[in-house]
């Protein structure tokens, strides 16, 4: 499979000091369970090494909260994997 590059245009907003990036604890959980799953597409880095990265980059952590999750009740947008629903109701 090919590698992935990130657009120009994305680039350049995550380098822009202006804007504060954040992740969510859902991505986080997502990698973790992908890689206990053993599967051969499994990420290469661990959860915790993620979690370090990201934080040691100033981004900050957005944690999931009752409110987040019963939002996903109410997304316009339907999607079947929750782990792509919860992100958005963080938002």
């Amino acid at each position: 499979m090919p590698a992935r590059t990130l657009p120009a245009s994305a680039r350049r907003l995550i380098e822009d000091p202006r804007n504060q990036l954040s992740f969510s604890v859902v991505s986080i959980f997502e990698l973790a369970a992908k890689r206990a799953s053993g599967r051969r597409t499994a990420p290469t880095l661990g959860a915790d090494v993620v979690h370090a990265l990201a934080l040691s980059a100033g981004m900050t952590e957005i944690t999931l909260r009752s409110e987040h999750a019963t939002a996903v009740e109410t997304l316009a947008i339907t999607h079947p994997d929750a782990f792509d629903r919860l992100p958005l109701a963080q938002a």
